[in-house]
């Protein structure tokens, strides 16, 4: 399979093969980047994270919507797209992403450097622990 093919292959959805996602993490940065921003399952997106060492291919998985919601939860908040905060806030609990705290904390220019978890630990006043 040529670069252009896996590269035009990773734009659909749906999961990874095993296999094939190992022949992906060894090649071309392009590729991989795509993949990082592909309709992937958890699983994949949680083993392609570990496994590639570009920081910004690292940093796209992280803030794929369908990230693992742990990977999601210790993104900055400067580093996360509007899909990947709503995502997050959406799978993180019901109600959460309505709370008056939360929209203040995520609110305005998006320049804090801590995880996003605890700036919404902060805002609702608790400790929210993410569901399984």
């Amino acid at each position: 399979m040529t670069i252009e093919q896996r590269a035009e292959w990773a734009t659909h959805p749906g999961p990874v093969a095993p296999e094939l996602l190992e022949i992906i993490v060894e090649d071309h940065v392009f590729v991989v980047g795509t993949i990082a921003d592909a309709n992937l399952s958890e699983d994949n997106l949680a083993m392609l994270y570990q496994r590639v060492a570009d920081p910004v291919i690292r940093g796209r998985v992280a803030t794929n919507p369908r990230a693992p919601l742990a990977l999601l939860a210790q993104v900055p908040l400067k580093d996360h797209t509007g899909r990947s905060l709503e995502a997050f806030l959406t799978r993180l609990g019901p109600g959460i992403s309505d709370h008056p705290g939360v929209i203040d904390a995520v609110s305005g220019p998006w320049i804090d450097e801590r995880p996003i978890i605890e700036l919404v630990r902060q805002a609702l006043g608790y400790e929210v622990e993410l569901p399984e």
